[in-house]
């Protein structure tokens, strides 16, 4: 019997387990990070569409849907028009008034300009917002909370996740998220080589596999954390929305809520029956409260066992022979069956699929990926204007027999008042706050990491935004509100600027300005967002996840690279602290015209400097060195604080038309060496 049907004979039941809970039974202290903290404040997503749907961008009161459509055997069905829908809310059929076909084809990844290169594996050094808009936003959500430390099934993990990266479409977004330990978890990225890094830091949980309350911690973070993440999904329209739930299942025994339990007390450290059956009705409860969510938001659930065929059976019968599993335990089978269960329950209730018992794992994500690459936006104007709060329920069918269709099953209807509201212009801050990136004002940045005479390491952000004024007027100048926030992958801020720039454009064709802030950040990893909003109406954002190296101790560094540009760009600085005399841009595309200098800082041991010897190679697409330049710095070149730079010109005039990496290496009489420093640049 499907979960959600069982649990509604047993919900009765949930005014007995309230005792238990009151009991002190469980206390869950789910470690989020900034990845699902900021989700949380998802309500600001509503304007982030796709450009090839602007039409339903044309009215706040038009009710958006998208819909999948397969046949029998779980493919697209393509081609349809909107006389082939029928769209009825409360029991009234409605007229569609807006109503495009997203196509991806196979979203077969294609070659990408880079991927040919020996250096394919580094990353930009500029990020922006201009991302993809209509291609699928795909979450991997890898259960290490409950997952067991078996080799096989850890590996399967990593395997099932590299999958998926390896086959997403050009125009897909993919997350990675962790239901127990986040630190490796990864925002939304078009970075396959991203995605990959943070799927292979999956390791598995302490969940001790008895059954009984033990589990319940366990449980229950891997069901909250994929409820936040369909709640995040649910409030992002017009995209097609799927999430990959990597997991062995959890074992619900609807069973044993069924009957009353018997009173006594815990004598085996596994729980009392009555603690066991609240626990049992808590994770049911909370599981079709997911279900329930991601069939109105129209969420997909892909759920897929890493434990392959038989692979559960096996370690819990591998468990038993070692160990007591406690005296309510049923047989392995049984157990077994219930993960397998749970897997084919969360899948079919959301319009998803489940994977389980297979070893052809590579098959069967192809197979996921196939039948989401193609689906409907159909948006209508509610019969009844009415903004009473209540749940609208929705209806679509499609004039074809035979086919299955996927869409949400309704919306709360919004007051006026407050649809104005949510579609005003939001603040810096509310720019920066939803899931993905707001792209109406274009943004770009990057980060140059620098040392200080302090631990913190010193990382210069050059945001570069465009301006709304159109490109025939001159004069009057634009201020634009900016925020620039690092936060730790536990959530917490680490450090901020909030700015206003004004962008003084003194000519048509000027039309980016760039703003150079710092932020002092203690070496690790962070997660940058960018908000900005300007006073003429337009709004933007941008997010990427950085490392900043530690520069304390360095037997050799360097630091990132600086490139100026002349003619110089619209800029403006706000509180370097006289760490650099001119402004960095982060302008990539460049013309013969213009003059490009780079600049570089080089650390060693204070008070033991050495020769070091720097290269600086560019390379063109066919991975061939064209520019070459060598110095050597001696030892005294160095300062007392064991620094010294070095600046370098970059021949663009002499370059062809393409695109280009810029390499700098070091090396010291010492032998040590550091990993290059690379930034991408196109001539144009």
């Amino acid at each position: 019997m499907e979960l959600s049907k069982c649990l509604d004979r047993y919900k009765v039941e949930w005014r007995v387990q309230t005792l238990s809970r009151a009991g002190g039974v469980l206390q869950v202290s789910q470690r989020l990070t900034a990845v699902l903290i900021l989700c949380a404040m998802s309500s600001v997503v509503a304007a982030v569409g796709a450009q090839r749907v602007a039409q339903f961008r044309s009215r706040t009161d038009l009710v958006r849907l998208d819909v999948s459509v397969l046949d029998g055997q779980r493919h697209p069905v393509r081609g349809l028009t909107a006389s082939d829908f029928v769209v009825i809310e409360d029991g009234v059929e409605q007229t569609i008034t807006a109503f495009v076909e997203v196509d991806l084809g196979d979203a077969s990844p294609g070659r990408r300009p880079w991927d040919v290169r020996s250096d394919a594996t580094a990353p930009a050094d500029v990020y922006d917002n201009d991302l993809p808009t209509d291609g699928r936003l795909v979450v991997l959500v890898l259960d290490d909370a409950t997952v067991p430390a078996q080799p096989q099934i850890v590996e399967n993990v990593k395997r099932i996740g590299r999958q998926f990266v390896d086959q997403l479409g050009d125009g897909d977004l993919a997350a990675v998220v962790f239901t127990e330990d986040n630190r490796g978890a990864l925002e939304f990225t078009q970075s396959r080589r991203d995605l990959a890094s943070a799927v292979d830091t999956f390791r598995a949980g302490f969940n001790d596999f008895t059954f009984s309350v033990n589990s319940e911690p366990s449980y229950l973070r891997s069901i909250r954390t994929l409820a936040n993440v369909t709640e995040t999904l649910s409030s992002v329209p017009d995209r097609r929305k799927a999430v990959v739930f990597v997991s062995i299942g959890i074992p619900i025994d609807l069973r044993s809520t069924a009957s009353a339990a018997t009173p006594g007390l815990d004598t085996e450290g596994f729980g009392s029956d009555v603690a066991f059956q609240g626990m049992q009705v808590r994770i049911a409860y909370e599981t079709v409260d997911v279900l329930r969510m991601a069939q109105r938001g129209n969420v997909n659930i892909y759920t897929v066992d890493p434990g392959g065929f038989d692979g559960v059976f096996n370690y819990i019968d591998s468990l038993r022979r070692r160990r007591s599993l406690g005296r309510r335990m049923p047989a392995t089978g049984d157990v077994a069956n219930m993960h397998r269960e749970y897997l084919q329950s969360v899948a079919a209730q959301t319009g998803g699929r489940a994977i389980i018992n297979l070893d052809d794992f590579a098959s069967a994500v192809s197979g996921i990926l196939l039948e989401n690459a193609a689906y409907y936006l159909v948006g209508y104007q509610p019969s009844n204007p009415s903004g009473d709060r209540r749940f609208r329920r929705v209806v679509v069918r499609v004039k074809r027999p035979g086919v299955e269709v996927r869409a949400r099953e309704g919306y709360y209807a919004v007051p006026a008042r407050m649809e104005r509201e949510r579609s005003k212009p939001p603040s810096a801050y509310e720019a920066q706050a939803g899931p993905l990136p707001r792209p109406e004002m274009p943004l770009r940045f990057t980060a140059i990491p620098f040392a200080t005479k302090t631990r913190k390491t010193a990382v210069v952000i050059v945001v570069g935004f465009h301006s709304s004024r159109p490109p025939s007027g001159f004069g009057g100048n634009e201020k634009v509100e900016l925020l620039v926030n690092a936060y730790t992958l536990s959530g917490a801020l680490e450090d901020s600027r909030h700015l206003t720039v004004t962008a003084q454009l003194g000519s048509p064709g000027a039309s980016w300005f760039e703003a150079v802030t710092r932020l002092d950040l203690k070496p690790g990893r962070y997660h940058v967002r960018i908000g900005a909003a300007s006073d003429r109406g337009t709004t933007g954002s941008v997010y990427h996840d950085l490392d900043v190296p530690d520069f304390s101790s360095p037997s050799l560094a360097l630091s990132g690279v600086a490139l100026h540009v002349s003619p110089t760009l619209p800029a403006a600085t706000y509180g370097l602290g006289g760490l650099l005399l001119q402004a960095p841009t982060c302008t990539r595309v460049f013309t013969h015209a213009q003059k490009i200098q780079g600049l570089v800082q080089v650390y060693q041991q204070r008070g033991q400097p050495v020769q070091v010897n720097l290269r600086m190679a560019v390379v063109d697409n066919s991975d061939r060195v064209v520019v070459e330049r060598d110095v050597h710095l001696p030892g005294e070149a160095f300062q007392v604080d064991g620094s010294s730079e070095w600046r370098f010109t970059l021949p663009v005039e002499a370059l062809e038309s393409g695109d280009y990496l810029v390499r700098v290496t070091a090396s010291d009489a010492r032998h040590n060496r550091v990993p290059p420093r690379i930034v991408r640049l196109s001539v144009r």
